[in-house]
């Protein structure tokens, strides 16, 4: 962008006046296009190449002033401050004047952009960054649903700069995943605020949201990357109850796909070990899971195998494991399958 504009701006300059120029085309549309949609993705896309390029380029120029020679020299330190780093601050601090827009559509297109250009931003200077979660926590508060979904998730990629104990972002995030009547805002926080010890409570209660879709997502798309190790033995038990007892039939498939490939997963694929992480002796939930896990993957009790020296040391979980393998069978009238698991 080498020419000289009407204002006499050059470069970098002139690029983003035209830039913003044409966004504004698609900002101010007043109903739902498909070609805006488009364009807004564009944007959001352009942003991020933008950054991955300047990353690699830093990163080369950082490797290139090492002296790899040298084992006591100092790593160089780079100037951060780069063309699409100064462009998504531009962009970001204009789109922030959208947030208060009349039109509900031009809000919604400002926070969807910000929500998908937030992680390009880099380093910002500490009152944009103040200011950024500022207006995100007004509109959350806002009328229309889909604003606050995208200003949910653009809220949720700054939570890493609070402490570990949570503060302004995190607290306003669980107000919404608590409270929020629409469904797909508390979905867009579910799937988006950081998991951690202090949000995880506030994460399982979803698992008795009033939508099946936000219940199903829980056992889906959350939980099998979370190491059920760090649950407690009620929390586990209270989440597979909810899940194996769920009137919807795919959040109950949903839950056993959980146990069965994230669970058994962590368990370094042993059974028993799953079991002892139960509390099979009082559980009321216990039994129900393991047939229904059985039921969704019968390979699993079929490549079971138990050697007399094994009938000689039972442990409760153990005992509980060959019950519901014999009642998995019994009720499936296979008396070769019930034969070769009992003792000669």
């Amino acid at each position: 962008c080498h020419d000289v504009d009407a204002e006499g701006l050059t470069g970098e300059d002139a690029f983003n006046k035209e830039f913003i120029r044409n966004l504004n085309k698609v900002l101010g549309i007043k109903k739902r296009e498909p070609s805006a949609d488009k364009v807004v993705k564009l944007v959001a896309t352009f942003v991020q190449v933008s950054h991955e390029l300047d990353m690699q380029a830093l990163a080369k120029a950082k490797a290139k002033l090492v002296d790899t020679d040298d084992v006591f020299s100092a790593e160089p330190e780079m100037d951060v401050d780069t063309v699409s780093s100064r462009f998504v601050e531009l962009l970001i601090k204009y789109l922030l004047q959208g947030f208060q827009a009349k039109e509900k559509l031009t809000r919604m297109r400002c926070c969807q952009i910000v929500a998908m250009s937030v992680t390009s931003l880099g380093e910002i200077d500490e009152q944009l960054y103040f200011d950024l979660i500022k207006k995100l926590t007004e509109r959350i508060r806002d009328k229309e649903a889909s604003i606050r979904v995208h200003a949910a998730i653009a809220l949720s990629k700054l939570q890493s700069g609070e402490d570990e104990d949570g503060g302004e972002v995190t607290e306003a995030l669980l107000s919404l995943l608590q409270h929020d009547p629409s469904a797909e805002v508390r979905r867009a926080v579910l799937l988006n605020i950081e998991k951690s010890p202090s949000t995880l409570p506030f994460v399982l209660e979803r698992a008795r949201d009033v939508d099946p879709t936000n219940r199903k997502c829980l056992f889906l798309k959350v939980m099998p990357s979370i190491d059920y190790h760090l649950l407690s033995i009620e929390d586990r038990e209270r989440l597979l109850a909810a899940g194996v007892n769920d009137r919807d039939v795919n959040v109950k498939r949903a839950c056993v796909r959980m146990v069965g490939e994230s669970w058994l997963t962590f368990a370094e694929e042993n059974l028993l070990e799953l079991t002892s992480s139960l509390d099979v002796v009082d559980s009321p939930v216990a039994s129900k899971v393991m047939q229904a896990l059985f039921t969704s993957y019968p390979e699993i009790p079929e490549n079971l195998q138990f050697d007399n020296d094994m009938w000689e040391t039972l442990t409760p979980e153990m005992t509980f494991i060959i019950r519901s393998i014999l009642e998995y069978y019994f009720e499936r009238k296979d008396a070769d399958q019930t034969d070769k698991h009992l003792p000669e």
